[in-house]
């Protein structure tokens, strides 16, 4: 018996109305009604990230080309030509079936039966196979099947985000690698609806194209995919990489309901080492520059718990040595410096990330807060925040220093565990006072330098209440209390000395005095 479950009129991608009405729609439907709706979310961060990557690819396609004149009418129009999107859709409407016998939706057919393990296998937080029980004690005996629209869900995002390990090949078993998404800090700028977020990840054809030859997204590609190295062609082949062979096994649901219980996967194509096509949504690092084969950039890897908002603010600067920006902030600063989008512009940034290690998932998360565009063009705004950062960063770290001199173990932190002195406790009170540090330090270079001396202020009084906190959940015992004397000595002598020696002096509060 046939199956089918075409993407582009089943309800599968999980939205947002701007009431906060959560409703499914069709691919076709999340495009044309996009002004319409608030976001795109599901409760897998990493859902939602693949879920805007393929419908960006989709945009680049079904409009290309996209110069910079027609991406600002665009925008102020605020919706897509609705007949040259269905028409886009509509030559392709096969290859958007997710069980079609020839070309089924982002997998290849004809892999062998005997590899075929249970679905579960597509999803990250889910038990399979070698895979750790980190988030559930799910086994692959007791997977449960899942409907056709879960699968196309987890289906998407399991090509970027699947994990390194050894696959089966029918012939044998071969080493793949991670998705070129897993383990990179994922940026994704988000406007008041859907269209505008689309629109604000939407590069012009002439700044997306930096890979050689035709580009195309894995739909339009008429040779299946392999187990083998290439270099990506470009914006809509990266959008759409095929990391793995996959093959959904349907079975009825009962009634018309489809459901997928087992898969098949194997390697599909590995990204080349050498060639590198950026990402427009992934910030770079230089690792090695000027090495014998040039500078190696690698993407900026998912950030510890606590830190997702200071590597936020920091891309705001973008005055780091060797670092280069996602080329979406680079084009909302080109935007932002031409007046299509103003000074004010409501616009957040959203961070997604899987931390693993080979096939064990550490983390995975989403961070979202305000991104203010006029950082992304004043320079010398932009630095004075850079500055911020670093006096948060030091004063963290004098209050790391302080409690591990002293040997004083902070509440929730297991023996032997890294004591970075930067948990939740201080950062995460830290954190909630960014938004206010960002709306408050626009100004002249005096209103400047007074936002800044605060701030200093601020910090170093956070790391007291986080030290006095700690304090009083020490027994105080003959062994205890030197040890407490001890690092409150060091705590000060840490700030004045190293963290907020810069503005000793400076009308300081009594927060700065041990």
């Amino acid at each position: 018996m046939s199956m089918s479950f075409c993407l582009l009129s089943e309800p599968w991608i999980p939205c947002v109305r701007p009431d906060g009405e959560p409703c499914q729609l069709s691919l076709t439907e999340a495009l044309l009604q996009a002004s319409t709706l608030a976001e795109v979310y599901d409760p897998s961060p990493l859902v939602t990230v693949a879920l805007h990557r393929l419908m960006l690819a989709v945009l680049s396609r079904a409009l290309q080309p996209l110069n910079e004149a027609d991406w600002v009418r665009l925008w102020h129009q605020g919706t897509w030509p609705e007949a040259r999107l269905r028409a886009y859709l509509e030559t392709w409407a096969s290859r958007f079936d997710l069980f079609d016998p020839q070309w089924p939706f982002y997998q290849v057919t004809g892999l062998p039966e005997r590899l075929s393990a249970p679905v579960s296998r597509l999803s990250q937080p889910l038990a399979s196979g070698m895979r750790a029980t980190l988030f559930d004690h799910t086994l692959d005996g007791s997977a449960e099947p899942v409907s056709a629209a879960e699968a196309a869900r987890l289906l998407v995002a399991y090509h970027p985000f699947c994990l390194s390990g050894r696959l089966g090949t029918g012939t044998g078993w071969a080493a793949v690698r991670s998705g070129h998404l897993a383990n990179a800090a994922v940026f994704l700028p988000t406007g008041a609806t859907l269209f505008e977020t689309l629109m604000l990840n939407l590069l012009p054809t002439d700044l997306a194209e930096t890979g050689q030859g035709p580009c195309l997204p894995a739909w339009e590609r008429t040779t299946p995919t392999i187990h083998a190295e290439r270099v990506p062609e470009g914006y809509a082949d990266l959008l759409t990489w095929q990391s793995r062979r996959v093959w959904l096994e349907p079975i009825s649901g009962g009634g018309e309901a489809i459901q997928v219980k087992r898969v098949i996967v194997c390697g599909g194509w590995e990204m080349s080492r050498t060639g590198l096509v950026p990402d427009a949504m992934l910030a770079y690092e230089c690792r090695r520059p000027g090495g014998r084969g040039g500078s190696e950039w690698t993407p900026l890897p998912v950030p510890r718990p606590g830190s997702w908002w200071q590597l936020r603010a920091a891309l705001l600067t973008r005055c780091r040595r060797g670092f280069r920006p996602p080329a979406t902030l680079l084009w909302i600063a080109e935007l932002a410096a031409c007046g299509i989008l103003p000074p004010d512009y409501g616009c957040q940034l959203s961070v997604f990330g899987l931390k693993a290690y080979r096939a064990r998932i550490d983390a995975w998360g989403h961070d979202r807060q305000q991104l203010p565009v006029r950082y992304l063009q004043d320079s010398d705004l932009a630095a004075d925040l850079e500055r911020c950062l670093e006096v948060a960063d030091a004063t963290g770290m004098a209050l790391e220093r302080a409690l591990a001199a002293a040997a004083v173990r902070p509440p929730g932190q297991a023996t032997g565990a890294d004591r970075t002195g930067r948990g939740p406790q201080y950062w995460g009170r830290i954190q909630a006072l960014l938004p206010r540090l960002l709306c408050e330090l626009p100004g002249n270079v005096q209103h400047r330098d007074a936002v800044l001396l605060w701030w200093a202020e601020t910090c170093a009084q956070t790391a007291w209440e986080v030290f006095h906190e700690f304090a009083a959940d020490q027994a105080l015992t003959v062994r205890t209390l030197p040890q407490l004397v001890r690092a409150g000595q060091h705590l000060a002598s840490g700030l004045w000395g190293r963290a907020l020696r810069p503005y000793r002096g400076r009308n300081h509060s009594e927060t700065f005095r041990a």
